[in-house]
């Protein structure tokens, strides 16, 4: 059963065909922490809060430096769609049935509307990215709390947890034949609005992606290595590092010219379905500061 009601049901309006606009956003990986969505986590926004102008968020959850947690309180959120991707460390997701699924690095999990759960034995190296629509639902904090009528017609469903294997990745699985591919399974729980794959380099490219758009709007978040990145109307960042995380708008124009053999990302597309076109380069001015926009 799908983890999403159907596309004229989401609470933000969104639907297959008219999805958000997505504006363009960089966030370099050297800003800030803030105070996560529970006691004792950390949160570091990607940029999609505000790219998106409050339909979506991703962000950089980890325990806190000093007194993290070791268990979440019992929640329930009434998001369109709360997706995890646990990057380090590993935790428990339970249930209001008292069901426990471990997670480690690798493991995913699309959680649909209103479903009661909590993280327990969360380790202190824990980290995940956490993406959510709209960028922040209500939430039903407590384990015996009531649940408002909405709730009713999400009864029975279920989320949907994959965990990483060896033949997850899976070479030319996506438009360049120099990465690996992993679908994070995000497709289906929401019916065609949300793609998210990890990539890793394979092997060098000669000449680099080429300048070309995309009928999607994307964002990417580096989680190892650095590539060389350059994009239509914002100067060029000159490099993104592990951290960094980039937001496109469909049809904007973008190469990517170098990567590093250990280059490795999270990509989201918006929507699933969509064309890679080739481009002419356009015309920009250098940044002055090759770590940031001008």
């Amino acid at each position: 059963m799908s983890a999403t009601p159907t596309a004229t049901e989401w609470i933000t309006g969104w639907a297959l065909k008219s999805p958000p606009r997505i504006d363009y956003s960089f966030v370099d990986a050297s800003g800030e922490w803030g105070q996560g969505r529970w006691a004792g986590t950390e949160a570091y926004d990607l940029g999609l809060t505000v790219a998106s102008h409050g339909k979506m968020s991703a962000r950089h959850v980890r325990m806190a430096r000093t007194q993290p947690a070791a268990s979440t309180d019992w929640e329930a959120l009434d998001a369109d769609f709360h997706f995890l991707y646990v990057l380090k460390g590993s935790a428990k997701i339970e249930d209001a049935t008292g069901e426990r699924v471990t997670l480690k690095p690798g493991a995913t999990s699309c959680l649909p509307a209103f479903f009661r759960h909590r993280l327990l034995d969360v380790s202190p190296d824990f980290e995940m990215l956490e993406v959510l629509s709209p960028a922040v639902p209500a939430v039903v904090k407590g384990k015996d709390t009531a649940l408002p009528e909405r709730a009713r017609r999400f009864t029975g469903l279920r989320p949907e947890f994959r965990f990483e294997t060896a033949d997850c990745y899976q070479q030319g699985a996506g438009p360049r034949r120099f990465f690996r591919y992993r679908d994070l399974n995000t497709r289906g729980p929401t019916e065609g609005r949300i793609h998210i794959h990890a990539i890793q380099a394979v092997e060098p490219m000669q000449g680099g992606t080429g300048w070309h758009k995309h009928t999607m709007s994307q964002l990417f978040w580096v989680t190892r290595g650095s590539a060389g990145f350059n994009i239509e109307g914002h100067g060029e960042i000159r490099q993104v590092v592990a951290g960094d995380a980039v937001c496109v708008a469909a049809g904007m124009r973008h190469n990517v010219p170098t990567f590093s053999l250990d280059y490795e990302l999270i990509e989201m597309c918006i929507p699933a379905d969509y064309e890679t076109i080739d481009t002419e380069p356009p015309k920009f001015e250098v940044s002055r500061d090759s770590r940031a926009p001008t």
